[in-house]
């Protein structure tokens, strides 16, 4: 069973991301078993979404999104855990290529391609952010919960624990992207830097196989907009920094 751990939180456009997120999940599972977590931050309300008694989400809760992450992986029940923010989604072929890489690897994280809510193009960004995670439940047990005390950098976090242990990784890029170390470390460097710990598979399709949702209530946004938030962030940084010798990736 594949456990997809979908955080959210209350905001404008909660609801209606939160539908297309669980339904590209739909899409993109077929018929393999399937179960929907939908890790709610503190206070949030839980959206109605329509379908299937075997499509019904379960729900969780806890405050901030590393606890509420931490709530709905401790009901999961699948041997494989994937996680979705709510206003990413998922790509028609992202699951196959995500198993397959599996096969080879315990960690599995992709690149992105992200959007405006219009649907214009913004960029790809190579980070490997929760939206392409997936991983064996080996790879929980063995790194353990995320950090509740981080707010803004809590995947950077989780992704220092995952490499100190040696975790096999692979790392899902479009069929374009540059495949040689050197040639990332020219043209992408972010691609180079998520080279130094995960192997990069290109897969058959032109695109990357996770869509991002830029908008102006993420997490990135607000820390742009806020001096308060832009500082924090920076002592999260910081301390993962002193914690791991650098910002892990």
């Amino acid at each position: 069973m594949l456990s997809v751990l979908i955080p959210s939180r209350e905001r404008p456009g909660q609801a209606e991301d939160l539908a297309e997120a669980v339904n590209s999940v739909r899409a993109a599972c077929g018929a393999l078993d399937v179960e929907i977590i939908i890790g709610l931050d503190a206070g949030a309300r839980a959206p109605d979404l329509d379908g299937s008694a075997h499509w019904r989400p379960s729900w969780a809760a806890g405050a901030g999104q590393a606890a509420a992450l931490n709530a709905a992986a401790s009901i999961a029940e699948g041997d494989l855990i994937g996680i979705l923010e709510d206003d990413d989604r998922w790509e028609a072929d992202f699951v196959r290529q995500a198993i397959v890489a599996l096969g080879s690897a315990h960690f599995v994280s992709s690149t992105q391609l992200e959007v405006k809510r219009d649907g214009a193009v913004v960029r790809i960004n190579d980070f490997p952010t929760p939206s392409g995670w997936m991983f064996r439940r080996s790879v929980w047990e063995a790194a353990g919960p995320f950090d509740e005390s981080y707010r803004y950098h809590l995947d950077n976090e989780w992704l220092g624990r995952v490499n100190e242990r040696r975790i096999p990784r692979v790392h899902l890029v479009e069929k374009t992207a540059p495949a040689r170390t050197e040639d990332c470390f020219a043209v992408r460097p972010w691609l180079y830097q998520v080279s130094l710990a995960a192997r990069l598979h290109r897969h058959h399709v032109w695109c990357p196989l996770v869509t991002r949702t830029v908008h102006e209530g993420s997490n990135m946004a607000q820390i742009a907009g806020s001096a308060e938030k832009s500082k924090a962030s920076a002592a999260e940084c910081r301390r993962l920094a002193e914690r791991y010798g650098a910002i892990p990736w």
